[in-house]
Order: structure tokens, then sequence, then C-alpha cells
């Protein structure tokens, strides 16, 4: 969508969202605890409205925008010290690599002609085991309200690129990628499908190294006190047989013996 669309809607965009307001206080109770003493990045901040509720808990928040305009209204008014506004793009986030434990981007996939983009770009800042929130407008054609309203954004110029239903959403994500930790729909004008989640790849990650750290404990060590015991068990994992959890416990408690 045009960044123009957004510039000319900021003014208006708090006034709008104020018949959602149910969906907006259940994020307010949520969110925070999910954020607390973290490090977070806000993409799609619109006037901050978000933001400016669960900012305290964190440790660190940037919020950003790519239109100039919704920047500038979310600048107006107070807001807590450790958060700060900043204009960027979603496809091309300006920060390094690893940089959030959190990233929350909040009803701004379905505008996006390439949230595949979007989402890469997030898995790319955020550190291992962060944390994804991504609550997102589903079910535009659900009831007579949200096809109206649906109507009017478009007349406004407000273009929907995807129009997920709930379960299509959530397929999305895990398309891209993602594992849905948490979801939650929410009845609104348009409803809201809050979600939570991980980077499957950080749990393979987290995986291979639990069996890395498995291979090593039973792997013989050149010291004193090394018996044949260990040896033959890592020999079983080397020529593809199994090898059980009890077996690996015993190897732990063997090594921290002390070799005498």
């Amino acid at each position: 969508m045009k960044k123009k669309i957004w510039n000319l809607y900021a003014p208006i965009y708090k006034q709008a969202m104020k018949a959602d307001q149910k969906i907006y206080e259940y994020m307010y109770r949520r969110i925070p605890k999910r954020i607390q003493d973290k490090k977070v990045l806000e993409i799609a901040t619109g006037p901050g409205l978000l933001a400016k509720h669960v900012a305290y808990a964190a440790k660190e928040m940037t919020a950003t925008d790519y239109s100039e305009g919704m920047i500038r209204q979310a600048k107006k008014g107070r807001h807590p010290s450790n958060l700060h506004f900043e204009v960027a793009d979603a496809t091309s986030l300006p920060y390094d690599d690893n940089s959030f434990d959190v990233v929350l981007i909040a009803n701004a996939l379905h505008v996006m002609p390439a949230p595949e983009k979007a989402l890469e770009e997030i898995r790319r800042v955020l550190r291992d085991q962060g944390l994804l929130i991504a609550p997102n407008f589903v079910e535009h054609k659900g009831t007579a309200i949200s096809r109206l309203w649906s109507g009017i954004l478009r007349l406004a110029g407000i273009r929907f690129e995807h129009q997920w239903s709930s379960g299509e959403y959530l397929r999305f994500l895990e398309s891209q990628g993602w594992k849905v930790l948490f979801h939650r729909e929410i009845g609104a004008r348009i409803a809201l499908m809050y979600t939570e989640c991980v980077d499957r790849y950080d749990e393979k990650k987290e995986f291979a190294d639990k069996e890395d750290r498995e291979m090593d404990i039973l792997k013989p060590k050149a010291v004193v006190g090394t018996n044949s015991w260990g040896s033959a068990a890592y020999g079983k994992v080397l020529r593809g047989e199994s090898v059980d959890r009890a077996t690996i416990g015993s190897a732990m408690k063997r090594q921290k013996k002390p070799a005498f």
C-alpha cells in the first residue's frame, strides 16, 4: 500500500480504532507479561497506541512505522521513557542481526504485498529463542459488520492484500517456519487472531544442541578413571544403534564421580 495513504490516515487512526477497544484491552493485559524486562521491537506501530500501553514492562522498546505521518502522531503526547519511535521499513529493517528478544507486529501482515519478506526480517533481528507476537485481522467477510467495515476501508484507499480466515492465517505462519505457541481469536468489527510464535529453526537448533551434549557425555575421555563402559555406549551411537535415556543418565552420573 502506498505510504501517502497511511500519512493521510494517521491523524484519525486512533479515533478509528476506538470501536475495537476490546481487542486492544486484551493485548494491553497480555503483552506486558510476555515482554517483561525484554528488548522489544514493534513494527507498524501506527500512532503508537499499543506501544504506549505496554512499553512500561519492557527493558527497552523501539516502535517503528514506515509512514512518517504515523510516527509524527506517535511522538505526540506522553509515553514511557524507555520507548523510542523511528521510521523503518518492515521489509528492510535498519537493525543488526540478533538485536531483539521480542518482535511485535499487530494488524499489518494482511496489508503487505509480501508479508514473507517482513517475517524474514523479523527472523533476522530476533535473538535465538526470541518471541514473535503477531496479532492480525482475520475473517474479513465473516459477518455483515466485518464486510461493511472492510468495504469502508477499501473506499478510503486501505487495501487488504490478504484476507485470511483464522485457520489460513495460522497455517500461513507455520508455512513461513514459525511455530505458533499460543493463539486466540477475539471478536471485533473484524476479528483478530492473536498469536505468539517462535522460529522453528531455533527449536531444531535447540534439539541438535541437546543431542550434541548427549554425544559428548557418552564420548570416552582420555583421563584417569575412564573405563570401557563409556566407550561401548559411544560405539553404539557411532554405529547408529539406539542408546536409551537411562544409559545417558548413568553416563552423566559416572562422569561426575572423581577419578581416583
